[in-house]
């Protein structure tokens, strides 16, 4: 809140918060290669997969999560929890990021990437910025290891289930698989990525592959 808030009031910012909050249907558009309703579909499926994905509903980790409440919770009630911190989460994200983006210049269709490049200049013009970006990638720290415990949670359990495998060997084995299975991400950005991009096409590399098969088929599916 204190980010958004400092965010929304640089010198830019207000467009910013217009961009992010004001529909646009040249936008739209455009997303649809000119049509209207191409467009408004791509855009409704865009918003379907980032639901499904970060609800943890679409391959099934938060049919996981569920499985260890205690019977003296409400599964609407947590639900409900998790839907309002999440869009809060989001929302604000967004007061943070797009504001900045117009206040310092920066192309706000980056894609992901996008926080590392807005922030560092947010937290360079307040006060205090250090401590508070300090904290927020801290934070984010925390985040990204919620992620992967959920998503590592559903292999572990399904594993368990399949085969009869103790925690310790479930853990161990796909621990080891992820890891390896993780390394073209991970290099994405040197050499495999160019050999990928000759494989598929340009602008066709292996993060865009795997963004693909997950956000496009398995999300969607799954859900």
């Amino acid at each position: 809140v204190v980010l958004a808030c400092n965010s929304i009031f640089l010198k830019g910012g207000l467009e910013g918060l217009k961009f992010y909050l004001l529909p646009n249907l040249e936008s739209i558009k455009n997303v649809g290669d000119g049509s209207l309703l191409k467009g408004f579909f791509d855009v409704i499926v865009g918003a379907m997969n980032q639901a499904f994905f970060t609800l943890s509903v679409g391959i099934g980790s938060m049919a996981i999560f569920g499985s260890y409440l205690g019977k003296e919770r409400a599964l609407m009630g947590e639900a409900v929890n998790v839907c309002v911190l999440d869009t809060f989460v989001a929302f604000t994200s967004g007061l943070i990021i797009f504001p900045a983006c117009f206040a310092f210049n920066i192309n706000p269709g980056e894609g992901p990437g996008l926080v590392f490049v807005t922030l560092p200049n947010v937290f360079n013009a307040m006060a205090g910025g250090r401590i508070w970006g300090t904290l927020f990638f801290l934070f984010m720290t925390f985040a990204a290891f919620s992620t992967v415990i959920a998503v590592f949670q559903n292999i572990i359990a399904c594993a368990r289930d399949l085969w009869g495998w103790s925690l310790k060997k479930s853990i161990l084995i796909n621990g080891v698989l992820l890891l390896v299975l993780s390394l073209p991400c991970i290099l994405g950005m040197t050499d495999w990525n160019t050999a990928c991009v000759k494989i598929l096409g340009e602008g066709h590399d292996i993060q865009w592959l795997e963004d693909f098969i997950v956000s496009y088929n398995l999300l969607p599916i799954g859900a």
